[in-house]
């Protein structure tokens, strides 16, 4: 078991992952697994890239 504190990225199924996953498994990889600890400071540069880039959002103006 994990300690206090530490998140771990265990595999999880849904409706919206399986559409995802059927729309593009590309897609799903990148939203699901490739940006995981992006949030880390010390993240790796791609990762960090990825996780940024989900937490893009749009605004109307």
């Amino acid at each position: 078991m994990p300690a206090m504190g530490e998140l771990v990225n265990e595999f999880s199924w849904s409706r919206s992952r399986d559409n995802t996953f059927q729309d593009c498994r590309r897609k799903y990889f990148y939203h699901y697994y490739g940006a995981w600890g992006g949030w880390d400071a010390a993240a790796p540069e791609d990762i960090r890239r990825l996780y940024v880039l989900k937490q893009l959002a749009s605004r109307q103006q």
